[in-house]
């Protein structure tokens, strides 16, 4: 079997959108090799480059090029030898420094320590298990919605983590934080729910992103007669539509009467998660490039990024629970199995890092 044969079997399992011309790939996926062997054999010793890699870059590049284009113009490229030579030369060394010499961060965790490997496999269980819920309640389907969006977001800080992007780490951790405040609040106070959906239209009102025009006008009227019911100024309106679904929520003034409209003193407040005010401060200052983002610590931001990681974890993995009861059991089964097999073990990982922190914190 040549070369060609070879490449048309791996062609074909590819099922690639029909305007990809395998002709056309072949050729450039030949001169790829051509051009890139010697490099990676005399910096490393390899023959060839990974066959599926090389042509994964070609079939992109490609179709990056030729999708928007129409049959016509399609047919000229195809025909156009500079442009092919082009893209032999841009994908040979995209392949060379993306695939063999890119630049890497110093993870300080792998993603076999238990640390990493054990919450992202109880993440990608209750991922996996979420998809499959279902509910005729428009409030708990938000809320649903809301908690995978936030496992996945755990997900992503441990492959931020075990790349060596610890800060990065720690910032995605503050956006978990934000959310997991938000659903305590509507999971505990579910009334509140319609009201939340409804400063979301606020804000599309706000940002032009509503095609009914009328509605949009109309909701925006809405917002500035809700300012002057709450003795709020035009330049608070930003900050009503964020936070002023809080005010919906039974007994405010009395059971919250610091409340105000913003983070710290309102979300963060109302879910009762101040103590986590301090290290969403110095989150926030990694997002808004202070120096500690330039010059940081990296085991701190590791261990701190974790324990934060792992706490919100667990708490919103309870509300995650609450609204698995109301399934069919036979559907959850095996859910809460899992669930009494593996969590104490995530529990004791925790126990053990914070230790670690605190003797980290000792002798600094």
């Amino acid at each position: 079997m040549d070369s060609k044969e070879v490449f048309h079997h791996i062609f074909v399992r590819k099922n690639y959108p029909s305007i990809v011309d395998e002709d056309y790939v072949f050729d450039i996926f030949e001169k790829c090799i051509y051009e890139l062997s010697p490099r990676i054999e005399h910096q490393f010793n390899e023959g060839i480059p990974n066959p599926h890699v090389l042509l994964s870059y070609i079939v992109e590049e490609y179709l990056f090029l030729m999708t928007p284009l129409n049959k016509n113009m399609q047919n000229q490229l195809l025909h156009d030898e500079e442009l092919k030579q082009r893209l032999v030369h841009s994908i040979s060394d995209k392949i060379f420094f993306n695939e063999y010499i890119a630049y890497k961060a110093r993870p300080l965790i792998s993603k076999y320590n238990p640390m990493i490997s054990s919450l992202r496999f109880y993440l990608n269980f209750v991922l996996e298990r979420i998809v499959n819920i279902t509910s005729n309640n428009e409030n708990e389907t938000l809320l649903i919605d809301m908690l995978r969006k936030t496992f996945l977001s755990c997900l992503g800080v441990t492959s931020l983590l075990i790349e060596g992007f610890e800060t990065e780490a720690f910032s995605t951790w503050r956006t978990i934080h934000e959310t997991e405040c938000i659903i305590k609040i509507l999971f505990e106070n579910q009334y509140v729910i319609d009201t939340y959906r409804h400063h979301i239209e606020y804000n599309m009102a706000f940002r032009n992103e509503l095609n009914d025009k009328v509605l949009q006008q109309n909701l925006i009227d809405e917002i500035k007669m809700h300012l002057k019911e709450h003795s709020l100024k035009n330049k608070d309106l930003k900050k009503y539509i964020e936070y002023g679904w809080l005010y919906s929520i039974k007994n405010y003034e009395k059971n919250y009467p610091l409340l105000k409209l913003n983070f710290r003193n309102g979300v963060e407040y109302v879910a009762n998660l101040n103590e986590y005010t301090y290290l969403y401060e110095m989150s926030s200052e990694i997002s808004h490039a202070s120096p500690i983002l330039i010059y940081y610590n990296k085991p701190f931001f590791l261990n701190i990024s974790l324990i934060c990681l792992y706490e919100s974890f667990f708490r919103i993995e309870n509300i995650f629970v609450e609204l698995l009861k109301k399934q069919k059991k036979e559907e959850t089964n095996a859910y809460f199995n899992m669930r009494s097999s593996y969590l104490n073990e995530l529990k004791i990982i925790l126990a053990k890092e914070k230790l670690e922190f605190q003797k980290i914190s000792k002798k600094n």
